[in-house]
């Protein structure tokens, strides 16, 4: 016959997996509430996955701005105009910037949703920058994907902070969250 020389650390223990049991339902049970919530915003509604959508999308056109040494004022899930977010940022001084710019909020968005749609104020900033610039379109969308592929952690970091904050960033918040990054 074995003696347990320390009982209380085996009863310990099923305690504590009987807390992390219950704080995992908890964290399960918070995802599906706010998969499930309406957030309303003046006269715009949009779910809390439509909301992610647009913190990523917003969070790419943002820390791409950053990546191309652009100041970004401030960016936005907070719905307005019509719109469901907004990133405010300077005129880029590279000639690619606007494009790579306007493209990167729809390419975040479709990392995240698998689904590559540009439209909207996105399509006019992208069709009038290319205008400008020598090379085709596909050029500047294979680079702007790999540039939201190299600064994807940054993006989502900066989505979570959208969706978890106020849903804006002001443009010294926001290159704090991008020093976050490993």
């Amino acid at each position: 016959m074995s003696i347990n020389p320390a009982p209380w650390k085996s009863h310990g223990l099923r305690i504590f997996d009987s807390v992390l049991a219950a704080v995992n339902a908890a964290r399960v049970a918070w995802r599906l509430y706010q998969a499930r919530r309406i957030v309303a915003k003046g006269h715009h509604m949009t779910t809390y996955g439509e909301r992610e959508i647009t913190a990523h999308h917003e969070a790419g056109h943002a820390v791409i701005a950053r990546a191309l040494d652009v100041y970004v004022a401030c960016v936005t899930i907070i719905p307005f105009a019509g719109r469901s977010g907004s990133t405010w940022h300077k005129r880029p001084k590279r000639p690619e910037g606007p494009i790579l710019i306007a493209m990167a909020g729809p390419l975040a968005e479709a990392r995240l949703t698998g689904t590559l749609i540009y439209g909207g104020d996105d399509e006019e900033r992208i069709a009038s920058a290319i205008r400008h610039l020598s090379g085709p379109r596909e050029h500047y969308e294979a680079q702007a994907s790999t540039l939201v592929a190299e600064h994807w952690r940054e993006i989502e970091i900066v989505a979570d902070e959208l969706l978890d904050g106020a849903g804006k960033l002001y443009g010294p918040m926001l290159d704090e969250a991008i020093r976050c990054v490993d």
